[in-house]
This record gives C-alpha cells, sequence and structure tokens, in this order.
C-alpha cells in the first residue's frame, strides 16, 4: 500500500509539472516532456540528497521578463527624432505579425533552467521563450522591427529610424560584459562614426 501511495504521488507531481510546462509556459509538446523528465529527475535527486543529511545549495529555475522603454532609448540616441516618429514606428511595429516574435512588443523573456557555473555567474542551460529554443550561452539579440525585404541595402534609410538599413540593425542586445549582464544596441559602423565627429559622445 505504501509503494502505491508514492507511486500516485509521483504522477501526480509528473502531471502537474507537465501541465505547467505546456499550459503556463506555453512551450511545445515534446518541450514540455522534456521539462518534466528533466525537473522530476532534478527533484529526485534533490530529494536524496536532502535524506543524506547534507548541506547542498539549491538551486530552482527562474524566469525573466523585461521590456526596455523604446522611446527614452531611441531618442536618446537619436534613432527616432521626436513624436511623429516614435508614433510611425509604433503604427508599423504593430502592423508586423502577430506570430512571430517582435522585441518591440515583447522584449526579451527567458527561463534559466540549470544552475549557473562553478566557475561564475553564467548560466549553465537557459531557454529562450520568444524564440523557443535551448541556449548554452544566454546571449540574446533582435532587431528591433524587421521589415519586409530587409537585407545589405547599404545606404539607404530604415523604414522607421534614422538609421541606414544594414542587415537587421538597429539591434537590441542582452549578453554578458565585464560588469555581469548588459543590455545595448548594436549599430552600423559608419553611422556610429558619423555620429562622433558630430559631438554625440554618448554614442562614442
Amino acid at each position: 500500500m505504501p509503494i502505491v501511495k508514492v507511486f500516485g504521488k509521483s504522477l501526480l507531481f509528473v502531471a502537474v509539472l507537465y501541465a505547467f510546462f505546456r499550459y503556463a509556459g506555453e512551450f511545445s509538446t515534446a518541450q514540455s516532456v522534456v521539462l518534466t523528465v528533466v525537473s522530476w529527475l532534478g527533484y529526485g535527486l534533490y530529494e536524496k540528497l536532502q535524506l543524506s543529511h547534507k548541506t547542498v545549495d539549491v538551486f530552482t529555475p527562474f524566469y525573466v521578463s523585461f521590456l526596455p522603454k523604446w522611446y527614452e532609448l531611441l531618442s536618446d540616441f537619436k534613432l527616432i527624432r521626436g513624436k511623429d516618429d516614435w508614433e510611425r514606428l509604433c503604427e508599423g511595429a504593430n502592423k508586423l505579425p502577430k506570430s512571430t516574435f517582435n522585441v518591440f512588443r515583447e522584449g526579451f523573456s527567458f527561463t534559466v533552467i540549470r544552475p549557473p557555473s562553478s566557475e561564475g555567474l553564467l548560466p549553465g542551460l537557459s531557454f529562450w521563450n520568444n524564440e523557443k529554443i535551448f541556449l548554452n550561452d544566454l546571449e540574446l539579440e533582435a532587431a528591433i522591427v524587421k521589415t519586409e525585404g530587409m537585407g545589405l541595402r547599404h545606404g539607404q534609410k530604415h523604414d522607421f529610424f534614422d538609421h541606414p538599413s544594414w542587415s537587421s540593425m538597429p539591434r537590441i542586445v542582452f549578453k554578458w560584459g565585464d560588469g555581469g549582464y548588459e543590455i545595448g544596441l548594436e549599430v552600423q559602423m559608419e553611422w556610429r562614426d558619423e555620429r562622433c565627429k558630430s559631438g554625440d559622445h554618448r554614442i562614442c
């Protein structure tokens, strides 16, 4: 009878985990199964360590989400020049398909699954919720607003920004830096050099 109770609790635990990942986290079926198995094995290991009466550090997966203050960020760096540009940008971004990831509307969100390595503060394994992919190195980047036909159009003005249309720039980047995780903008080098020559030292 005790074996039946333990087995029943284990099944309930697995079912709750799967439901959480599948519906609350909006993971795919395959991803939910993988996350459920990993979490279940991790919990089993945790229970064994607790029974051994050893002091251990317990890691709990956590979720992070942030949305930049776009108007302040883009206007400070002169990528937009006032309310008219901002309204045109918002209108264009909101017309983009809702089925694809749009960092301007959604920001970045990720889940740290595996604990940081013993050598530093970098996560061991993360899941990028926006793009539905697993990452060993937590480095996120995305074009602020993707436009149709965006490519290597050197010298042409961007559809939304005071910036050349060059690849998918300007991009928003979140990655590890000298002082920890940093958020920044990636822009075309010639555009940056021109701004530096004009005396805008915030960009240099």
